[in-house]
């Protein structure tokens, strides 16, 4: 038994598998960047080797189960992703067992907000970069072994209302060389999104946008509005009321 203990300038592997999806690999990416700014720790993601972080995306009830009966993750972890043996959509638990951190969720979001979670902890604010708050370096971060932290969504829909779009348009042509909210843009915005466990966002109509969120989220769901109710009368109505 040791505890999880990681030190300014070392080095460090996550382990994860091949087969995980590009939105978890992503995540993945983005805590290596975010150990770097707290402690200017080397970290990379890898399928092969040994590692200090280990995260794990289980699909079913099924698969959690098989990984109990082969007692490969921490039980105590594994089953707080089930509620009263369902299968609790989105969940996620980081243990530490034997000096290694256990990023483990259902589903792929459920692995992305237990990756997050954890930059969370480290001191990384979601508002890093819209709100430029400072990540305050560390020498040192440790947690005991034994440790676990679970959770799960009590609301399925959970995002991002972008409502000010003229506010937020000027601020993408001035912060993000864009001549309207574009690309760029929505690439903080879900990156926000993901950090506060959110799968949906009501997003403007810029095709490139929708371009983007097919290849780069195409997990989110997405919404969009229209003011043209606005200008239609209902049946017998006056359009000016």
């Amino acid at each position: 038994m040791s505890d999880l203990v990681f030190k300014n300038n070392c080095k460090i592997n996550i382990f994860l598998s091949d087969d995980e999806t590009a939105a978890v690999k992503r995540a993945a990416n983005d805590l290596c960047t975010d150990l770097s700014k707290v402690l200017d720790i080397s970290a990379s993601v890898s399928s092969v080797g040994s590692a200090s972080v280990i995260i794990k995306t289980f699909e079913d009830p099924k698969e959690v189960r098989v990984a109990l009966s082969c007692r490969i993750f921490p039980t105590e972890a594994l089953n707080s992703l089930l509620f009263e043996g369902k299968f609790c959509k989105e969940a996620f638990a980081l243990a530490v067992s034997g000096g290694v951190l256990y990023i483990l969720g259902n589903t792929r979001r459920g692995s992305i907000y237990g990756i997050y979670e954890f930059s969370r902890m480290l001191g990384v604010s979601p508002w890093h970069w819209f709100a430029d708050i400072p990540v305050e370096k560390r020498i040192a971060f440790s947690l005991p072994d034994g440790f676990l932290k679970a959770d799960r969504p009590s609301v399925e829909y959970r995002g991002i209302f972008i409502n000010d779009e003229e506010e937020l348009e000027a601020w993408s042509i001035a912060h993000m060389g864009e001549s309207t909210i574009g690309p760029k843009t929505y690439e903080k915005v879900f990156e926000l999104l993901d950090s506060y466990e959110g799968p949906y966002c009501v997003e403007s109509f810029d095709p490139r946008v929708v371009l983007w969120l097919r290849k780069n989220r195409p997990a989110v769901i997405r919404g969009q509005l229209s003011m043209d109710f606005l200008l239609e009368p209902a049946p017998g109505g006056n359009p000016s009321t």
